[in-house]
């Protein structure tokens, strides 16, 4: 169980989390560097860091 602070913080990270991603996809796109590679591996190092969070939160 965590607290309203704590769920709070976590949301918060998550939205940022999401638009950084977003404006970084973007900035890959008019760089025409293969964003979809970038995006993938960005995609794979969230799932990592969602994974120690939850260990963490415990």
């Amino acid at each position: 169980m965590t607290c309203q602070g704590c769920e709070a913080r976590r949301e918060w990270i998550k939205k940022h989390a999401r638009q950084a991603k977003e404006r970084m996809q973007r900035v890959l796109m008019s760089l025409g560097v293969g964003a979809k590679q970038s995006v993938d591996s960005i995609d794979q190092s969230d799932g990592a860091d969602q994974q120690r969070t939850d260990s963490t939160d415990q």
